[in-house]
């Protein structure tokens, strides 16, 4: 039996050097059989052809800064700000949108057009009247022209006008009026009340000659000129009130100091209701 290390040994063919890796390293051309190529001087080819390629990749040389900037960084970064500059102006056309539609859209159960003394009257700006997080009316205001300015709209009596409110839950009566009493006191002075006591008692009395307001019943206080106000309760006549200076007090319930800020801005069309 050979000893071990001649069984271990390999068989070299005829021909063959003693040592495999030399004769790789050396790069012998005239053995076919070796498996890596090795260019003038003993370097691997494919070293070369791999550097070559990521040099290609990479492009012309650069020098200072522009060496340390990552290869295609601009590009990408460009491709970067498109993305935002594209997707702020998406944002920007939704808000607009928005914003553009916002009256149509709080007006959506609201009547648009409304006759009053034979006249044709546009809905001018809608609010929600909300107590403690509850939406307790919807109130419209009705006029022959669209116009922004309280005070415009309260200092003319040539023109007929409706305030419309919507109820959106049961009240009752009582605390209507004490919401009403309580909104009169805010817009109404000392020397107003005197002067328009009259007034202010029937106009209190035709509401409080009714029931509990349940959902859905519809009250218009409307503005005639020649008659003066005009009450009425799911389109029934409750009564008048004559004069037309009285009326543009108790417009300032809604679009001169209202409970609710944006009660005003909403009937101005300033914005969206809350």
């Amino acid at each position: 039996m050979r000893p071990r290390w001649v069984r271990n040994a390999r068989t070299r063919r005829p021909g063959q050097p003693q040592c495999h890796r030399h004769h790789h390293a050396l790069g012998d051309p005239a053995q076919p059989h070796q498996r890596t190529r090795l260019a003038q001087g003993g370097r691997p080819l494919y070293r070369i052809a791999s550097r070559r390629h990521r040099l290609a990749r990479v492009g012309p040389l650069r020098v200072g800064v522009a060496a340390r900037i990552r290869p295609g960084a601009a590009r990408s970064g460009k491709r970067r700000s498109g993305f935002v500059a594209m997707t702020k102006t998406a944002v920007f056309a939704a808000v607009a949108t928005a914003v553009l539609l916002a009256g149509q859209i709080f007006a959506a159960g609201f009547p648009s057009a409304a006759e009053v003394g034979g006249q044709h009257l546009v809905l001018n700006g809608t609010a929600t009247r909300t107590v403690w997080g509850f939406k307790v009316y919807e109130v419209g205001l009705f006029l022959d022209q669209p116009c922004s300015d309280a005070q415009a709209i309260m200092a003319t009596n040539r023109a007929p006008k409706r305030i419309r409110m919507e109820m959106l839950r049961p009240v009752e009566k009582e605390k209507f009026l004490s919401t009403v009493q309580e909104s009169i006191d805010r817009n109404v002075d000392a020397a107003e009340k005197q002067k328009f006591a009259p007034e202010l008692e029937s106009f209190l009395g035709y509401l409080r000659s009714g029931e509990d307001l349940s959902k859905g019943r519809v009250i218009t206080v409307d503005f005639v000129p020649g008659e003066g106000m005009v009450l009425g309760l799911d389109d029934q006549r409750l009564g008048a009130i004559p004069g037309e200076d009285f009326y543009h007090v108790i417009l300032r319930l809604w679009i001169g100091r209202p409970l609710q800020e944006s009660i005003r801005e909403g009937l101005l069309g300033h914005g969206a209701e809350s």
